[in-house]
C-alpha cells in the first residue's frame, strides 16, 4: 500500500468477471479476474487485467482467506 500511496496510484472503477469456486470440503479456491480504470502518478489506465487466486479455509464455522496470489494478464 505505500508503493501504491507513492506511486499515486488512483483506481476509479473495478469489477470482476470470469469467477470460479471450488470447494474440496474445508477448502475452497476462488479464482476471477480483475479489471480497473484509473491512474499511476496522473497517467491513466484502462482495462488494466489482473488474474486473481484465493485460498479459503472454513474453521469454526467461518470462512478465512488464507492465501492470494496477483498476476497482471497481457492485452
Amino acid at each position: 500500500m505505500s508503493q501504491r500511496k507513492r506511486n499515486m496510484h488512483v483506481v476509479d472503477s473495478l469489477y470482476f468477471e470470469d469467477w470460479h469456486v471450488a470447494i474440496y470440503g474445508q477448502t475452497a479456491v476462488v479464482t476471477f479476474i480483475s479489471v480497473t480504470n484509473g491512474k499511476i502518478k496522473g497517467v491513466a489506465f484502462n482495462e488494466r487485467r489482473t488474474r486473481m487466486y484465493d485460498v479459503w479455509i472454513k474453521k469454526q464455522g467461518s470462512w478465512k482467506a488464507v492465501s492470494s496470489q496477483v498476476t497482471p494478464l497481457n492485452r
